[in-house]
């Protein structure tokens, strides 16, 4: 049966990061599945993302005026007709992390009660103190009015063991949660495009290669992770790559040219790009302040990459032996040391990176989308009109 799904999330291409790459799987799974899909998204200012709005075969993409400010990379939308009218069509509405977008469609939904499942992959606690910088007692008091908003949601699905107990703190039931792998889109690697992108960053055939690849913002530890790179940029036979923006990226930007460092920043590549800097990096520095396994470092991993993550948060198929697990993810000289042990020992670095491919087996897109089609048959259309 054909379910008209709705898809509302905070950002969406041009723009590029896990939301992103989630939301464009996710689209692309239910597809596939005979659905009928739609993303709504913010508009994105061309000025700051010159690539293209694109949106998978078959599915519609509405874009939601937005206020003209930018807060910490976010565009505030306004509720607007399109919005009210694309959830009033839908069966279905599956919603991500807390976004002015999100709100507006819960505060519209208690309208229509139409089905709404969120898939949570972001700490929002978190997010408030390490982005926005806000009070505690300013986060605790905006957190208590999003719980009673998320208690009127029917399923939460998860990727990683972190968010389960999360979700609980919404007061949400055991059985409301389904958990679903991350997934990533496999794209097969011509050599000579390799080899093009090779002689760009200038990286040697025997080089070692550092890779930072997502935003460059608080919540990702990118002042930390700019240091480890500090550190390691002068070494011989290394050689460090970051890829992408954010509002940080402009400070990163004057350090390297202020110090001149000898650290290749890519800026945002585009999407299809991807890939081929997983495929040149032998390990990816990625220790951020709020999650272990997110969707770049599965990426990473299906592509050999060993990953340096905050080992605060264990993981299923996570573990010393396909990853760099760091204990106080701020001390340079933990990341630094536990880097420099693993490139001193190439064997070593050779079984993790096979180790790392195994990733596969649990998060792959057959699966996410398998488990996708099976919460949305849960879903009656003839009851939600």
């Amino acid at each position: 049966m054909t379910v008209n799904i709705v898809l509302i999330t905070d950002t969406y291409f041009p723009i590029v990061d896990g939301v992103v790459r989630f939301v464009d799987l996710l689209a692309r799974a239910l597809a596939q599945t005979g659905h009928e899909v739609t993303i709504v998204a913010p508009k994105a200012p061309k000025k700051l993302y010159p690539g293209k709005a694109k949106a998978p075969v078959g599915v519609r993409l509405v874009r939601l005026p937005y206020f003209p400010v930018v807060i910490k990379d976010y565009f505030p939308t306004y509720p607007s007709f399109e919005l009210v009218k694309t959830m009033y069509m839908s069966d279905l509405l599956i919603v991500n992390s807390l976004s002015f977008t999100t709100v507006y469609a819960q505060l519209i939904n208690k309208v229509f009660h139409k089905p709404m499942y969120q898939f949570i992959h972001h700490d929002e606690f978190e997010l408030a103190e390490l982005v926005f910088k806000l009070p505690r007692l300013v986060t605790a008091f905006f957190m208590r009015s999003f719980t009673r908003m998320t208690m009127n949601m029917q399923r939460f699905g998860i990727a990683t063991r972190k968010f389960y107990a999360k979700t609980l703190r919404f007061h949400v039931k055991p059985d409301q949660i389904f958990v679903v792998p991350f997934a990533y889109k496999v794209q097969d690697i011509n050599s000579q495009v390799l080899q093009n992108f090779k002689n760009e960053l200038e990286i040697s055939k025997s080089d070692k290669v550092l890779l930072y690849l997502g935003r460059f913002t608080n919540e990702k530890n990118i002042l930390t992770i700019i240091d480890v790179m500090a550190y390691f940029q002068s070494k011989p036979g290394i050689t460090c790559v970051m890829v992408g923006t954010g509002y940080r990226f402009k400070s990163v930007q004057k350090r390297v040219q202020r110090e001149k460092l000898k650290i290749k920043l890519t800026g945002r590549l585009p999407d299809e790009m991807l890939p081929y800097a997983y495929k040149v990096a032998d390990i990816m520095v990625t220790p951020t302040f709020h999650e272990t396994l997110c969707f770049t470092v599965v990426e990473a991993m299906h592509y050999g990459v060993v990953p340096v993550v905050n080992g605060r948060f264990k993981e299923p198929g996570l573990s010393e032996h396909n990853t760099i697990p760091i204990t106080n993810i701020t001390d340079v000289a933990e990341i630094t040391g536990k880097i420099e042990e693993i490139l001193e020992k190439p064997e070593q670095l050779t079984k993790m990176k096979n180790e790392a491919l195994k990733i596969s087996e649990y998060h792959n897109f057959e699966k996410f989308k398998r488990i996708w089609a099976d919460e949305v048959a849960k879903v009656n259309p003839k009851k939600t009109h």
